[in-house]
């Protein structure tokens, strides 16, 4: 017996009382903490918490019928106490409704889509929650696209969640939309979050140039760009990603990025001769992605000079590299001298683990020397790089340690699976966990393979 068939069964226990609107008021504080989790650069564990107890809730809550939707809806009316509210409110009443298959959820999306566009969007995106590993409910995207033909102010959220869900069956109405300017952008985005080549689709260099124009960054041609690029990376050519570098130079982290992943030893010594030219957090997150030993040797060096407690970046830089963050990181007060031991052992820990020789006395090293490879190893650094503490292979697995890293990091890593094995891959950072979790589980299987 399904969660669906049980909200219909009328020899279930009867509810207790309040309960409903306990598991909405838990629904709400996880919604809430969860968008404040995606707007700051927290890791996937910070992600995890809210998303498996939304998970939870709305089957759950789903389990009250009519009734639950009455009061989901109710909530949506009520005045904000705390920032969010509102929305939060839409987001939950729009997923049990998602959740209960409720025929009125078109009216639903028609009100709330003009006020609350984010909290709609992902809303759509995050549910239903499947009954099982392999189910995937996609009905409500058929639908809004059957609507759109009417009511063509649904078609950006339409290409929206077509892309972002793999809805294959919408391959069809984005190529027809190709045509329209009104929605052109939006459409070329979708078809190649499907997959299809986006060389294939447009001049990227052309577009790569108008795009960068002030006019077209304004209309939306930017982001448009940038969105391919993040799922197709290796449909952007070095040019394409040169005109974004000069350009615009605030928005050139992915072309950074990318560059990294296609030149690692280029780009790290470009990036350590000269660190003014990246914003601080692409600096450090160049380093972990390249990482070669000499360079995440300088890098630790300067971490273990430091007076102040680590960045986010610096901490995603250490798990990159050294697959680990020493518990002295997170002391309060910060304590320099116990980190840069922690940290120097920390280091001997994992080239020991890769089976290299080090130097006599490694471990009594200190100051400079403990990062100094003739010190260490009583020669040059080997050549050799390093991710998550361990060698990196042809394609770098995305291991268990892809929780604790930012989204900003984690992003690069999906973008870096795109670049090295040659597929499109629009997996975002900030999808829903279930989602992430289940790409890193298929990734795991497919890396031991």
């Amino acid at each position: 017996m399904t969660s669906t068939d049980l909200q219909f069964n009328p020899q279930r226990l009867p509810p207790q009382p309040g309960l409903l609107e306990d598991m909405h008021a838990q629904a709400l504080r996880a919604r809430i903490r969860r968008v404040m989790s995606a707007a700051s650069q927290q890791d996937l564990y910070a992600l995890k918490a809210p998303d498996e107890k939304l998970d939870e809730l709305i089957p759950a809550c789903s389990l009250y019928g009519a009734s639950a939707l009455e009061y989901f809806a109710s909530q949506t009316l009520h005045p904000e106490k705390i920032p969010g509210q509102r929305a939060a409110s839409v987001f939950l009443h729009l997923a049990l409704a998602l959740q209960m298959d409720d025929p009125g959820l078109l009216q639903l999306v028609r009100a709330y889509w003009p006020l609350q566009a984010q909290a709609t969007l992902e809303a759509l995106w995050f549910f239903p929650v499947p009954r099982n590993l392999f189910e995937v409910r996609q009905q409500h995207i058929a639908q809004l696209c059957k609507a759109a033909q009417n009511d063509r102010h649904l078609w950006p959220l339409c290409l929206e969640l077509i892309g972002r869900c793999d809805y294959q069956a919408g391959r069809a109405a984005a190529q027809a939309l190709l045509q329209d300017a009104d929605y052109a952008g939006a459409a070329l985005l979708a078809l190649a979050r499907l997959g299809q080549p986006a060389t294939q689709l447009t001049n990227l260099h052309s577009l790569a140039e108008y795009a960068c124009q002030g006019e077209a960054e304004n209309n939306g041609w930017l982001e448009v760009l940038l969105h391919i690029i993040s799922c197709q990376p290796r449909a952007a050519s070095d040019q394409i990603l040169q005109i974004l570098q000069a350009q615009q130079p605030q928005r050139a982290e992915l072309a950074w990025a990318i560059f990294a992943m296609r030149y690692p030893r280029q780009m790290m010594q470009q990036a350590m001769a000269a660190p003014q030219h990246l914003a601080a957090d692409w600096y450090w997150r160049v380093l972990g992605l390249c990482g070669w030993l000499d360079g995440v040797l300088a890098a630790l060096q300067i971490l273990s000079q430091q007076e102040d407690a680590l960045s986010i970046a610096q901490r995603d830089f250490l798990m990159l590299s050294l697959g680990s963050i020493p518990p002295e990181a997170r002391q309060t007060p910060f304590d320099p001298a116990a980190f840069g031991a922690a940290l120097h052992s920390a280091l001997l820990e994992t080239l020991r683990t890769l089976g290299l020789t080090l130097a006599p006395g490694a471990e009594y090293l200190q100051g400079p020397a403990r990062w100094d490879a003739q010190a260490l190893f009583g020669g040059a650094a080997p050549e050799l790089r390093l991710r998550h503490g361990r060698l990196i292979s042809a394609i770098p697995a995305l291991g268990q340690e892809l929780l604790a890293l930012s989204h900003a990091a984690r992003q690069w890593l999906y973008l870096e699976r795109a670049e090295l094995a040659r597929h499109p891959l629009s997996l975002q950072a900030l999808d829903v966990f279930r989602r992430q979790q289940s790409a890193l589980m298929i990734a795991e299987v497919s890396d031991a393979l």
